[in-house]
């Protein structure tokens, strides 16, 4: 008489072990993602062959060409025009990076959370640009539609940088809205961050932005200003 209940109860038994569990599913999907997730550095290049007048327009058009998020902090003096070449035959993005601060050893690299970093080694480093780019801004929001001029203007005249300009007498510079199309961060791009370094949300911006791949800060000599800018590309409005 127990026996076909019996019978019933194993079979059930293993259906419900059969079934994932919640948890432990999501964490092997987590899992298999971080594993197809490709390492920036080891990133494969071919037939690389850039060339500007100046590093900051070199890294931009790179970044771009890429779709590589590149955060640049130019060195002192390091804003007058000078040939800047990038060329790889084939490779990886860490030999190209290794290979373009050997070219211009006052520069160095680092890649921190998927950004690419090229800052300046310690003796030509800014002074003010440092501080700035290390500064904690208490509370910054970023609305959907921000144009990047917008976004640098907001990022100097929060209260904690801005102290850092007049202490310093210095002004800022954060691009201008010429051109055929009005460079924004996205258009339904937002965010709102607490207590985050001034590098850490440009960083974040360049990351996450759909458009936006990288940011340049430097303190132009003559006159002395703080340039600021984050470059984007045109987006496109998706189709329904």
């Amino acid at each position: 008489m127990c026996k076909p209940r019996a019978i019933i109860i194993t079979l059930v038994l293993c259906i419900i072990a059969s079934m994932p569990i919640g948890d432990n599913a999501s964490a092997a999907r987590q899992t298999g993602m971080q594993k197809s997730k490709v390492d920036l550095a080891r990133m494969r290049l071919e037939n690389v062959l850039l060339e500007e007048d100046s590093i900051a327009q070199l890294l931009s058009r790179f970044s771009f060409a890429f779709s590589i998020p590149i955060g640049l902090e130019i060195a002192r003096g390091g804003d007058e025009p000078t040939f800047y070449r990038i060329e790889l035959k084939k490779g990886t993005l860490s030999d190209l990076l290794t290979q373009f601060v050997t070219d211009h050893p006052e520069y160095a690299w680092q890649i921190e959370n998927d950004v690419v970093n090229i800052f300046p080694k310690e003796n030509f480093r800014d002074p003010v640009v440092r501080e700035l780019l290390e500064t904690k801004i208490s509370s910054f929001s970023l609305r959907a539609k921000t144009s990047t001029v917008a976004f640098g203007q907001n990022l100097l005249c929060s209260p904690e940088t801005k102290r850092i300009l007049e202490l310093n007498g210095i002004t800022y510079d954060t691009g201008y809205l010429g051109g055929f199309y009005i460079q924004q961060l996205g258009q339904q791009y937002s965010f709102d961050v607490t207590n985050m370094q001034l590098k850490s949300i440009l960083d974040k911006a360049i990351k996450e932005s759909p458009v936006a791949k990288n940011w340049i800060i430097s303190n132009k000599t003559s006159p002395q200003k703080i340039f600021l800018r984050v470059n984007a590309q045109l987006e496109y409005s998706q189709k329904p």
